[in-house]
């Protein structure tokens, strides 16, 4: 199965190690894919919704709403990739652009960033997502979220300030809020890199956060058989 990565961001070189980029993260967290890599952020698209078999949207530091040529054309292909059945997981601003690209409102919410281990209360527990669990914490970087969520989603988690943390649309598009795909000690220097961005309590209280356990092996299990099943 030929899984097409959309990758929306170049992670920044000093935090590449020993995760490395996107491609690689995601490589890390499904084995067993086979994986081709399209830098949409740089212009580089598929041809079609049929050139691979599954897609997966990656994060990015833009946002959305941003008025950039590559980001309206991502809305398009998003769209595309919908009507065409084929699966496809969001993740983060990913899941944001399914919330947005297919009739939902992503914007940058009040509460400021949420960063650190978040804690999900599953609200649905669909065929794939096995083993069961009635919560699953995941680690998290952003500061939009998607406050309206498009016509025909079931809503399959949330946590205490992210009330659209994992939604369906449809049969096929599914949307993730947290990070699955990051390690414990890239969050760590994430949060370090965006330091001056952070009240010191916001700061403190996220790394603080990373003692807690996270479920990011069984969320990247859910993601595999999504993928191949449904």
């Amino acid at each position: 199965m030929i899984i097409g990565l959309l990758i929306c961001d170049h992670a920044r070189k000093e935090l590449n190690h020993p995760d490395g980029s996107y491609p690689e993260m995601f490589r890390r967290i499904l084995p067993g894919f086979e994986f081709v890599d399209y830098y949409v952020c740089d212009g580089k698209f598929p041809a079609g919704p049929f050139e691979c078999d599954a897609w997966i949207i990656s994060g990015s530091r833009l946002s959305v709403y941003d008025d950039v040529h590559w980001i309206l054309q991502l809305k398009k292909f998003t769209r595309e990739v919908a009507e065409s059945g084929n699966p496809c997981i969001g993740v983060c601003f990913g899941h944001q652009m399914i919330g947005a690209a297919l009739g939902g409102v992503v914007t940058k919410v009040e509460t400021g960033w949420s960063l650190g281990v978040h804690q999900f209360e599953i609200l649905s527990q669909e065929p794939w997502m096995k083993p069961a669990l009635p919560t699953a914490s995941l680690l998290m970087s952003c500061q939009d979220q998607v406050v309206k969520l498009p016509p025909h989603t079931k809503l399959i988690a949330k946590a205490s300030n992210i009330p659209n943390g994992m939604f369906l649309v449809g049969k096929n598009m599914l949307g993730i809020q947290g990070h699955p795909e990051f390690s414990v000690d890239f969050e760590h220097k994430l949060m370090l890199a965006n330091a001056h961005l952070l009240t010191p309590e916001l700061l403190n209280t996220g790394i603080a956060s990373l003692e807690e356990p996270v479920h990011s092996g069984v969320v990247a299990g859910w993601m595999s058989r999504f993928l191949r099943n449904r």
